[in-house]
């Protein structure tokens, strides 16, 4: 049995065995510069590109974002320091880390004084209420005749009522005005200057303005030098007005009437040489040519309009400021004290009207009130079941405008 076994098995080990089946299968592999090698390593590549860039721009953002900060640090920690602390009186400010234009604003504070006693000042006026609105009936001077001036030199003229006799050295002022404010209209200068001393001498005054629509003219400084020559013939004084200045650093560009030709030339105390008087505005920090209505005169900046035409060595005795005493009034829009979110225009954006004139149209329509530290009001007033914006100044703004006008020893003030 086992014999059979093993015989089987042996029969099976001894038969031959065949080779088993082998399929060889050939490459498939592509050439590698086929078509698909290509686009593999191409989208490769851009991934690789890809990834890079998302890492430059990662590492920009993260350096524009310790950039940021460091810029709000600086604003609101350091220059908010160097914006709050006052300089020393005794000091002259020379910090690298503030701009020139503050940096001079800051200097004015050590301007020199010359205090003088209010009474001693003189003071002007253009109308009846603004003489009430100071309560003071002092007055030297008033605007007696108003002489306008077309381009052709034709003259049409505006006698002032006679409101006030009261006071022996009262001087009645005539003042002369162009009717065009454009800089590319240029008058005749002897022609204008024979027009103007002929109508000064016929009318009988002893003392002209012309008022800052002169300063648009070309060659103002020569018009300026041929009238002093004539009205010192005729024993009659020239005074002349313009707007306001307060630096030399100071960028104007957002102040129309400022950044005429000659206001950005302008040599103060060249042109207080030549003319008897010098009027300078402290108003129009916004003006009726403002796109939105804001503070007209701020007491912080007609303070530095004071200190700066101090500083500069004028003769103060020839130096009156004008002020402002009327309301100015916009359509109902939104209110701008600063002037680099508000710009002027050619056209009128508000009216002016006289305070009188103001609280008789708004006496029975006003609103609310607010009082700022600038010492002026900005009223939300409505008419006609329309509503404005009404900026006019208090009274404690005129008084501490004044108060400015004799602590620096100035010849006086004129009431707008």
């Amino acid at each position: 049995m086992f014999g059979f076994k093993n015989k089987q098995i042996q029969s099976i080990i001894d038969e031959p065995v065949s080779a088993p089946i082998v399929k060889t299968v050939p490459e498939t592999l592509p050439h590698p510069f086929s078509p698909q090698v290509n686009e593999v390593e191409s989208t490769s590549k851009k991934r690789d590109l890809l990834k890079s860039f998302l890492k430059f721009l990662t590492i920009i953002l993260i350096l524009v974002l310790v950039a940021f900060s460091l810029v709000l640090a600086y604003v609101f920690f350091i220059r908010r320091d160097i914006t709050i602390n006052k300089v020393d009186s005794n000091a002259t400010v020379n910090d690298d880390t503030i701009s020139k234009a503050e940096a001079e604003s800051r200097n004015l504070e050590n301007v020199a004084t010359a205090q003088k006693d209010k009474s001693q000042l003189i003071i002007g006026y253009n109308s009846s209420i603004a003489v009430e609105q100071v309560q003071n009936p002092s007055v030297n001077y008033r605007t007696a005749k108003v002489f306008e001036i077309s381009k052709d030199l034709t003259i049409d003229d505006h006698a002032i009522p006679n409101s006030d006799k009261t006071n022996p050295d009262f001087v009645p002022i005539y003042f002369f005005s162009l009717k065009t404010l454009t800089e590319t209209s240029a008058f005749d200068n002897i022609k204008l200057t024979n027009v103007i001393v002929n109508d000064a001498t016929t009318s009988g005054s002893k003392k002209i303005y012309l008022d800052t629509s002169f300063t648009y003219i070309k060659d103002y400084l020569n018009l300026i030098n041929l009238l002093k020559d004539q009205l010192k013939t005729k024993n009659i004084t020239l005074g002349v007005y313009i707007y306001p200045i307060w630096g030399k650093e100071v960028d104007y560009n957002n102040f129309l009437q400022v950044s005429n030709a000659f206001m950005k030339t302008v040599n103060i105390l060249d042109l207080s040489k030549q003319v008897d008087e010098l009027v300078i505005q402290v108003y129009g920090y916004t003006n009726e040519y403002s796109i939105l209505p804001g503070n007209v005169a701020p007491l912080n900046w007609s303070t530095k309009v004071i200190q700066y035409i101090a500083s500069l060595g004028v003769d103060r005795s020839k130096v009156l400021f004008e002020m402002n005493s009327d309301a100015y009034v916009w359509p109902e829009r939104e209110v701008s004290n600063d002037p680099k979110l508000n710009y002027s225009v050619a056209d009128v954006q508000a009216e002016v009207l006289s305070f009188d004139m103001f609280l008789q149209r708004f006496k029975t329509e006003i609103s609310g009130i607010q009082t700022n530290d600038t010492l002026e009001n900005i009223q939300e007033i409505e008419a006609d079941s329309k509503k404005y914006i009404g900026v006019y100044p208090t009274n404690d703004n005129i008084d501490k405008i004044i108060e400015n006008v004799a602590l620096y020893g100035f010849k006086g003030y004129i009431l707008k």
